[in-house]
C-alpha cells in the first residue's frame, strides 16, 4: 500500500510508472477532495434520502483498534469502509 499527500507526507513519487510498476493483479486508486463545496455534499446527502442508499459502514472500530481496522481493511474479509470512532 502506498499514500501520498497531506497523510503520506509526500505529494509525488518519484521513479513510479503505474502502468510498468503495478503487478498484473494490482490496481491504483486515487481520492482528491479538492473540488467539495456545501452545495455538492448536500446534494450528496439528498441523494442518499431519496433513493434510500445504505451508507451503513461495514464495521465500526475505536480510537485504540486502528490496528485491527488496518489488519481488517487488508484482509480478504472486508468489503465496504469502516469507520474509527473518537470516543
Amino acid at each position: 500500500m502506498n499514500c501520498t499527500g497531506l497523510l503520506g507526507g509526500i505529494w509525488e513519487l518519484s521513479d513510479f510508472d503505474p502502468l510498468c510498476d503495478l503487478p498484473e493483479d494490482g490496481y491504483l486508486t486515487a481520492f482528491h477532495s479538492g473540488n467539495v463545496s456545501e452545495k455538492k455534499l448536500q446534494e450528496m446527502i439528498d441523494y442518499v434520502e431519496r433513493y434510500g442508499v445504505d451508507v451503513t459502514p461495514e464495521r465500526v472500530f475505536t480510537l485504540s483498534e486502528v490496528p485491527d481496522a488496518h489488519r481488517y481493511l487488508d484482509s480478504s474479509d472486508s468489503y465496504g469502509k469502516v469507520v474509527v470512532v473518537n470516543g
